[in-house]
């Protein structure tokens, strides 16, 4: 009695209330799972989260029948239990442990969509991260994870028919943790939930997830792509570099692996030469994170590289590249055609996307000579002091012939900041915005490219007083991405500006102007093209986004997110900063044409739409209130805080000094240490 008792086995509860003990798991759960509904009951390995049975999974997974699943339960009762979801329901993956950042990116992506109703919950830990799950229309295919790349989130990716597949109790984490179901009031359920005891996704999360199904295959019965012998092309480098920053990305390595191999095969159906060698190199580096972080053995590695790939093959070769349309240079005509003819009058130098030939021609008609310009000209034909779009002397926002970039964190106001500017811009008489004038131009190119719908419902509020006909003579608006990543094109935004007959170009965002932002290749590619644009004639405000930034800490150019070669080549940078809906944000301008302006507090009325300077410290005012002051009591009134900086003491000089030069303020030393105190013109006789 006591020696069976020394080796019986322990229990587990499973979340249905029944008892099971570790070697028979999967063997009672999947008949338990069955009997709910659900039919891709699969097993995994005991105490492991992966390795399901090959060909069960995935987009074109086959559904195990109620005869495979006894087959398993009797060959693998003791196996973890993975569910293959069914076309009609869906999980939302959250890692928030150690450093993962899923908790703050389905908070960000509540405020951006709307709450998510409470649902059923699967997970084997207690910090919050696991799967909860969700119906969804049957055919919905969503994106595989959800990120923001631009606030640094990531961490959560989408179990679908398509992708993944989630373990459920009573499986056992490698940890030995027990994975448990909880109801949607947060207690540990009694019962194993139906598919369709699910509440359905919301709207909104599906329009924001949504993503095109895969192609139907259009040459089931193709000849094998056959890989071209050689060194790696340069299309092939490019992408095998791409491959390999993504293993590091926020993205699970299997996502980014499966992705770049697609892009690899890709090219080998375009018979780029060097695919072996792109692949071998690859593969070994994949090989190298997955065993390196301890979730697979060499074996798993190169076996589900091995899947990929082949996977890969077959999809390119059952869906070659159609014939190359010149879609985008439609669009472009398309576009022009309510403006004026396509002229391309600035061209760019060679980025090998088809650009070169653009060049070649412009070069061969005209030569070299005439995009040049003699050194007298060049040196004495430049205006002296600065030419502002918005702003006046040494107070100005935005220089002519330089780009403005406005950033901040999601929600504080840029998009409502920058349309204050833009009905300024095509106002029939100058305008004013934060107190500054705005010089009207003739029209607008505005690349409505992050969320356009809601760009045109905060542009409405500020624009909607005008007529349809002069917002069509005055706008003219590119709606969601553009037609190229325009910092690998370089030339297309200035054909786009060229298109629309536009002098001034506004980006939102500049995220979805170019991807990899943070690489200063594609920094480089953005400012070149930016500098085509301002070399044409026209100026650019460009939207952007800033890092998370933690606590009160004042924002500085280095929180704007990118490479540095985005803020190098702009004349003036703004940002932003507050929490999301703040109907006061501060304003910091932390790069400047001329004089530093602000910092400043800027009261955000929704209603309205407007946005203006609130509270700001008028060093007339001041003076005169006072009977004079110091440079040291302006930085103190500019920069509040007692203890100033010798850096915020000349910004506060300067201030004082191009006031003095207005004729608002006078100066005069009145104590023997010959400080300088300042009075406002009507109050001289203090100082006689």
């Amino acid at each position: 009695m006591t020696a069976a008792s020394s080796h019986t086995e322990p229990v587990e509860n499973t979340s249905a209330g029944s008892v099971v003990r570790p070697s028979q798991i999967y063997g009672v759960a999947a008949v338990q799972y069955w009997d709910a509904g659900w039919t891709g009951v699969l097993p995994l390995p005991p105490r492991l989260k992966k390795l399901p049975p090959a060909g069960y999974t995935g987009y074109r997974a086959t559904e195990p029948s109620r005869a495979d699943i006894q087959a398993w339960i009797e060959d693998r009762p003791d196996g973890n239990v993975a569910l293959h979801m069914p076309d009609t329901v869906i999980g939302i993956d959250v890692d928030a442990y150690a450093d993962k950042t899923g908790a703050q990116t389905i908070a960000e992506a509540q405020r951006r969509w709307g709450p998510l109703p409470a649902t059923w919950f699967s997970s084997s830990r207690t910090d919050g991260s696991g799967i909860s799950f969700y119906r969804v229309p049957a055919g919905t295919h969503l994106a595989s994870v959800i990120k923001f790349a631009d606030l640094g989130l990531g961490h959560i990716e989408i179990i679908q028919a398509s992708h993944r597949y989630a373990v459920v109790s009573p499986s056992i984490h490698p940890s030995g943790a027990r994975y448990e179901w909880r109801t949607p009031d947060g207690s540990p359920a009694r019962t194993l939930p139906s598919p369709q005891d699910f509440p359905l996704l919301p709207e909104e999360w599906i329009d924001a997830l949504q993503r095109s199904p895969e192609p139907a295959d259009t040459h089931p019965d193709a000849d094998p792509v056959a890989l071209v012998d050689g060194s790696m092309s340069d299309r092939v480098c490019r992408a095998l570099a791409k491959a390999l920053e993504q293993l590091s990305g926020v993205e699970s390595r299997h996502d980014a692996m499966c992705r770049n191999t697609l892009a690899v095969a890709r090219l080998a159906e375009q018979g780029e030469p060097g695919i072996n060698d792109a692949a071998e190199i690859f593969r070994g580096r994949f090989v190298a994170a997955v065993v390196g972080d301890g979730s697979r053995t060499e074996a798993e590695a190169h076996a589900e590289f091995a899947r990929a790939w082949e996977s890969a093959l077959g999809k390119v070769t059952r869906n070659p590249t159609p014939p190359q349309i010149e879609v985008v240079d439609s669009a472009i005509v398309q576009l022009a055609d309510r403006r004026r003819a396509l002229e391309v009058k600035t061209v760019d130098f060679p980025v090998g996307d088809g650009s070169e030939v653009v060049v070649a021609e412009a070069i061969a008609e005209r030569g070299l000579g005439t995009y040049m310009i003699d050194g007298g000209s060049f040196i004495h034909d430049e205006p002296d002091g600065v030419t502002s779009l918005w702003g006046a002397g040494d107070r100005s926002l935005w220089s002519d012939g330089e780009a403005l970039i406005v950033c901040g964190p999601q929600g504080v106001g840029k998009t409502t900041l920058g349309s204050n500017v833009l009905a300024a811009l095509i106002g029939n008489s100058p305008g004013q915005v934060l107190g500054l004038p705005v010089r009207p131009v003739d029209h607008v190119l505005y690349l409505a490219m992050d969320r356009p719908r809601q760009a045109a419902r905060a542009l409405r509020r500020q624009l909607g007083h005008y007529d349809r006909d002069h917002l069509a003579k005055r706008m003219t608006f590119w709606k969601g991405p553009p037609p190229h990543d325009l910092a690998k094109n370089t030339a297309m935004l200035t054909a786009l500006a060229e298109a629309a007959g536009a002098d001034v170009v506004i980006v939102d965002s500049l995220k979805d102007a170019a991807i990899g932002l943070s690489d200063d290749e594609v920094g480089a590619g953005w400012n070149r093209a930016r500098q085509a644009l301002l070399a044409s004639g026209r100026n650019i405000l460009e939207l952007h986004h800033i890092k998370k930034i933690s606590g009160d800490k004042k924002p500085d150019i280095a929180d704007v997110y990118g490479s540095t070669w985005i803020t190098s080549g702009a004349g003036s940078v703004v940002l932003l900063n507050g929490n999301p809906g703040d109907a006061v944000v501060r304003f910091h301008h932390v790069k400047q044409p001329v004089e530093e302006l602000g910092p400043w507090m800027l009261l955000h009325e929704q209603e309205t739409g407007r946005m203006d300077v609130h509270g700001q410290i008028d060093l007339v005012v001041e003076a005169a209130r006072s009977g004079g002051i110091t440079v040291l009591d302006a930085a103190r009134l500019l920069f509040e805080k007692e203890k100033v900086t010798a850096n915020e003491k000349e910004k506060a000089r300067r201030r004082l000094a191009a006031l003095v030069r207005d004729g608002r303020l006078t100066e005069r030393s009145i104590d023997s240490r010959g400080t300088i105190t300042y009075f406002a013109i009507t109050h001289q006789q203090v100082a006689s």
